[in-house]
């Protein structure tokens, strides 16, 4: 999600079930209310993908190993 502070949020369930609480996302302003696609393309895989604020499509990814990386644009 996209807080009202317009940073992107996640959150994440423990092995057990619970919710564990939200954090943010590596360093990116957007405008609240746009749209967060994700998709997983492999086990203990995130791939996150937003717009900032001027419009540019733009996507980081999550794995145990490296963590999130940096935002990249994404497309053309």
């Amino acid at each position: 999600t996209v807080g009202t502070d317009g940073r992107p949020y996640t959150a994440a369930r423990d092995e057990n079930g619970a919710w564990g609480g939200w954090w943010p996302l590596p360093a990116l302003q957007s405008l609240p209310g746009v749209p967060i696609t994700v998709v997983s393309p492999r086990p203990e895989e995130l791939v996150v993908a937003t717009t900032d604020t001027t419009g540019r499509v733009l996507g980081t990814s999550w794995t145990p190993a490296q963590g999130w990386i940096a935002w990249t644009p994404m497309g053309r």
